[in-house]
């Protein structure tokens, strides 16, 4: 996978637009041509894979650093 693959992925993911997240990538890319390559993009195997990572890796941060507050509160 690319670099430019793992920024649409990331793009993706925070903005949940695969349009959007073409544009940012490749903005020379417009019209029919933008969204035929980003639905291409997004339905790829190793996107779809990575992009599932990413969000269990976010997911798992999230929870962490919320448990860690939590758990800081109750000790003051």
């Amino acid at each position: 996978m690319t670099t430019k693959h793992r920024l649409f992925a990331h793009h993706y993911l925070l903005t949940g637009n695969k349009y959007e997240a073409y544009k940012m990538v490749y903005p020379q890319a417009s019209g029919e041509a933008l969204k035929s390559a980003a639905r291409r993009l997004a339905n790829r195997p190793e996107i779809l894979q990575f992009m599932q990572a990413e969000h269990f890796r976010f997911t798992e941060e999230a929870l962490t650093r919320l448990y860690s507050a939590l758990v800081q509160q109750n000790m003051d």
